[in-house]
């Protein structure tokens, strides 16, 4: 097992940077996600990794080896590539055990290997079977078993489920997660969706135009974003954000105000602005009642345009303070498009951030939850 650590790392393609300074280390046996929107630059992090692009100056290092100029087979790694990469005219067994055969491994520890990982996925009935009359899942299921029984130090994912349908990522990210807490290896994983990246990472690792955003856990990332990017990027629906004048020593919300005492003084830094980004998350609007009418929560005042109801919650599209947001309201709650509506949100789950920087505001960051 080992780490993986970057150290000043570029990327560079002619005169175009698509990775731009990236430190960072994956830690023995963690399992990192590297998530962001297309052309950030996280897939050829994870190219660079296994020598398929090249570096253009920095370091990687694998343990204690730089592996910037490793053949990409010295490397122990193995990947899992998004297009599954199966030999269509091998059955399952042969795919899985073709990389050992061309290592020259004996036959029985070839045999061994191959069915401990088919124990492992549950694909032990579909041996004998060509590709072609797999699915989908079964498919990116011996992709990854291939990539098992190399045995290697650090395990790398490219996008392995944006080929699948909404039920089988479920499953499958499930799975990926299931297989890292038995084999106990090192995992780094590219994905341009949060919702994986939310329920599969120990760590995640943001990125934007090729430079790291923010890296932490996955509820510290959720909870203490550190820019604007971070704060809409991860959560769905994405957080609502308005940009407001500071009046009077309280944020202006066209009627309502947020004073700076008690919860927000305490949380943020606003002395001497004239404006801010406010944010709130859809979760976080409720419609406001008299028990919310202490100093613990705010409010603003707006104007239902469109209820989506998507089953056991509907997403409430309002405008207020002369911005489109978004409420997640349990599907109990009645209100139809045309209604003017009280949205409240507790103090201590708003987030402020400096409207030029677009850098959080926030004095404090709790222990890594």
């Amino acid at each position: 097992m080992a780490s993986v650590t970057f150290e000043h790392v570029y990327k560079r393609f002619d005169d175009t940077a698509v990775v731009n300074d990236f430190n960072f280390t994956i830690d023995d046996r963690e399992f990192v996600v590297i998530v962001g929107p297309s052309g950030c630059g996280k897939s050829t992090t994870l190219r660079m990794v296994a020598g398929l692009e090249s570096i253009s100056s920095g370091i990687i290092r694998i343990g204690d080896r730089v592996i910037n100029d490793v053949s990409p087979k010295d490397r122990d790694i193995a990947m899992v590539f998004q297009n599954y990469a199966l030999y269509p005219h091998m059955n399952v067994y042969r795919n899985m055990a073709f990389g050992l055969q061309l290592r020259k491994l004996p036959g029985p520890e070839i045999d061994h290997r191959v069915r401990k990982a088919s124990q492992i996925l549950g694909i032990e009935e579909l041996m004998e079977r060509k590709p072609k009359q797999l699915s989908g899942g079964q498919r990116q299921r011996v992709a990854v078993g291939r990539a098992i029984v190399r045995e290697p130090a650090v395990f790398l994912f490219d996008e392995p489920l944006s080929n699948l349908d909404a039920k089988l990522r479920v499953q499958m990210r499930a799975e990926i997660k299931k297989l890292h807490d038995q084999l106990k290896t090192t995992m780094m994983y590219v994905t341009h969706d949060q919702v994986e990246a939310m329920t599969m990472g120990d760590r995640i690792v943001i990125l934007k135009g090729g430079y790291l955003q923010q890296a932490g856990s996955p509820m510290t990332v959720y909870r203490y974003p550190e820019n604007v990017f971070v704060a809409g990027f991860i959560g769905s629906p994405s957080m609502n954000f308005i940009q407001r004048p500071i009046v009077g020593g309280a944020i202006d919300l066209d009627g309502h105000s947020v004073a700076f005492d008690g919860i927000v003084s305490d949380l943020f830094d606003l002395d001497g602005r004239a404006s801010c980004i406010f944010g709130i998350r859809p979760e976080d609007l409720v419609i406001r009642n008299d028990s919310m009418a202490d100093n613990a929560f705010g409010r603003m005042t707006g104007r239902v345009e469109l209820v989506e109801t998507t089953g056991s919650e509907s997403l409430v599209h309002i405008v207020a303070c002369g911005e489109g947001l978004v409420a997640r309201l349990s599907s109990e709650v009645s209100i139809q498009a045309g209604e003017s509506v009280t949205l409240s949100f507790p103090l201590k789950k708003i987030h402020l951030f400096d409207p030029i920087s677009e850098k959080s505001l926030r004095k404090r960051v709790e222990n890594e939850l």
